[in-house]
This record gives C-alpha cells, structure tokens and sequence, in this order.
C-alpha cells in the first residue's frame, strides 16, 4: 500500500465519521426552558426589578422538602396574586405551574416530581410591587 492510497482510506473514514456524527446530532431533541424565552428576555429588566424586591423583604418564601412531600410557606399574609412554577431545564414535559390566591401553604406530593433538577420560580405582589424569588431544588 503507497501513500496515497492510505490518505484516501483515511479521508473516507474521517468523512464516514463526520456523516454519522451529523446524522446521530440532528436525531437529538433540543428544547427551550421556556417557549416564550424571546418575550420573557424583552421583559428582562421587570423581572430584574422583581428579584431586587423580593431580596429587599426580610421573609422570604420559604421550600422545604419533609416527609415525601414538598411545602411552600408564604409565611405572610400580606402577600397576593402568588404563582410557582417548576420548570426542568432539560424536559418541558416535567414542567409543573400552580396558583396560590387563598392559600397560606402549598403541600405537592413528592410523587408528582419527576426525579432531578428544578428552577423554581415563585410570583408574588407584596405591598403593590411585583416580587419573584428564584431557587433550584433538587428531587
């Protein structure tokens, strides 16, 4: 076998590799965290002000996991319009979102959770601002 021949063979095999690397990429599923990421980053600097509010309250919500269950405690009474949202970074079908207008606490069963990592984000109005409180659990 001379040189060329096996800078050919070579070639062949390296583009071989690079079609089915392609192939192999495309058949990936590749989501979005959110499906209206392009609206919420027009809105970026509302909820910048949101999470400043939020870190200016000396109670903040409080998550704690417990006994196969997940509890969320607003801990005041003053706060209104409240929403939390769990969101996997890697599968929107595992996705959950709940309201929370006359509700004090919030009990999820640990069983409604797919197991791994969730952002965490909790929408509240306190005293007419908008606060949002951001975290990530893991299940």
């Amino acid at each position: 076998m001379n040189w060329g021949k096996g800078i050919v063979i070579g070639m062949g095999l390296f583009m071989a590799f690079i079609v089915i690397l392609v192939v192999r990429l495309l058949q990936q599923d590749v989501d979005l965290e959110r499906e209206d990421y392009y609206q919420r980053e027009i809105g970026y600097q509302s909820d910048k002000e949101a999470l400043e509010n939020a870190a200016e309250l000396d109670f903040p919500v409080r998550i704690e996991k417990q006994a196969g269950q997940l509890l969320i405690d607003l801990g005041q009474e003053k706060i209104e319009q409240v929403s939390v949202e769990f969101r996997r970074p890697n599968d929107s079908h595992g996705d959950l979102f709940f309201r929370m207008d006359t509700l004090r606490e919030l009990v999820i069963p640990l069983a409604k959770f797919q197991k791994g990592v969730y952002n965490v984000g909790i929408t509240y109005v306190y005293a007419g601002k908008k606060c949002l409180q951001q975290s990530q659990i893991y299940i």
